[in-house]
């Protein structure tokens, strides 16, 4: 392990503003690469290359000899159990000697400090490249990545979620709160919940990415992360579209839940793409948001029961709800056509009888009505071409 000279020349200064002696800094092979006095950086230190080789404190007198070395003591630097360089303090044995291990150890500290601050750096750096390939650059994913983390990420034994944490104001602050609140709860996490979340700084808003099956365990910190609102009243918690590998999709998700969010000072700003409904067609992409929202309401139906109960609510509509008005129109009881609401209630999950409930009905059995006319004419139409 090398200690870097900014990083060297750091702890020197640092541990003469306690000891008030000058201080140097030595590498494996006896050159200062720091000190507290500037003339002797880049100097050979023949006592610091001794101590280096023999592993062991070296007291010089002024009666010692060695070539550019001063009174003093000379003490092994140990981080591992590895000696990786050499402390030197400057002065009278007498003055300096009960100094030693205290300035040895706070030394390693100080190294062992930087050198964890350097891995979670490294580790940082790490996810926000892997999770910039997954959303991004999927198609070069194999190339860059070894064979179990692209097994990790793009199997389909799992399913994946996108999340984007934003606000339109104090974006710097904002990001800086959240990522402190990521980091003290992610570190708490058992190791293999934690390597099943990513997270990095994007386009001014943080990006997760997370398994599925770890939701019970991000969703305390996501609601932790909710409470910034208070100071951040815009901000807004998009959960994407699950999926197995498809992530670019599952970002454009939370973004369309992103960009659909109103705040409230009332309302969770956690917002989940499998809560919306309408907003499925407040997207460029009509075509497939459409698609979307009928097999989100009506993919359960049969084409028999598609058509029974798209003639149900066009009845519901024109009799303003009146149950015996549109069981006259039908020649049936009123029981069976209660029981036929029901059964469209146990079956998509929506109520003709409750207001948004009917809305989301009315959208997307017109979404349906419109798409089966449009491939009837289609069909229609090829017909005649090649009857020509």
């Amino acid at each position: 392990m090398k200690v870097s000279p900014h990083l060297a020349q750091n702890i020197v200064e640092s541990m003469k503003s306690i000891i008030k002696q000058d201080i140097n800094f030595i590498d494996s092979d006896g050159t200062i690469i720091a000190s507290t006095d500037p003339a002797r950086i880049g100097t050979f230190h023949e006592a610091g290359r001794t101590v280096y080789q023999l592993k062991r404190v070296l007291v010089i007198s002024e009666s010692d000899s060695y070539e550019g070395t001063r009174p003093g003591i000379n003490l092994p630097v140990h981080i591992n159990g590895e000696v990786i360089a050499v402390i030197g303090i400057t002065g009278t044995p007498e003055q300096v000697i009960t100094f030693g291990n205290i300035i040895r150890k706070m030394t390693e500290i100080l190294i062992l400090e930087e050198e964890f601050r350097n891995v979670k750096q490294r580790e940082v750096d790490r996810n926000r490249m892997l999770l910039e390939d997954l959303i991004f650059y999927p198609q070069n994913f194999a190339e860059r990545w070894d064979e179990a983390t692209l097994s990790f990420w793009r199997s389909d034994d799992d399913y994946k979620r996108i999340v984007l944490i934003h606000s339109d104001t104090s974006q710097f602050n904002f990001l800086k709160d959240v990522r402190r609140l990521l980091e003290q709860y992610t570190e708490q996490l058992p190791p293999l919940v934690k390597s099943s979340i990513l997270w990095t700084e994007h386009e001014q808003m943080m990006v997760l990415l997370y398994k599925e099956k770890t939701t019970s365990q991000l969703l305390p910190c996501l609601q932790q992360i909710e409470e910034l609102k208070f100071n951040y009243p815009s901000m807004v918690v998009a959960i994407g579209s699950r999926v197995h590998r498809d992530f670019r999709t599952s970002y454009r998700d939370a973004q369309l839940v992103q960009d659909t969010y109103t705040a409230r000072p009332e309302v969770s700003c956690i917002v989940n793409y499998d809560d919306l409904t309408i907003e499925l067609l407040f997207n460029p992409e009509n075509t497939y948001r459409q698609q979307q929202l009928q097999e989100k309401v009506l993919g359960q139906l049969t084409d028999k029961e598609l058509e029974e109960f798209y003639h149900i609510l066009q009845l519901f509509e024109a009799h303003n709800g009146s149950i015996s008005g549109i069981a006259d129109e039908l020649f049936i009881h009123k029981n069976t056509l209660q029981y036929q609401i029901q059964k469209l209630r146990r079956i998509t999950g929506y109520d003709l009888r409750n207001y948004h409930d009917f809305m989301v009905l009315r959208l997307a059995f017109t979404l349906y009505h419109h798409t089966t006319q449009h491939v009837s004419e289609t069909k229609a139409s090829d017909s005649d071409t090649d009857g020509q």
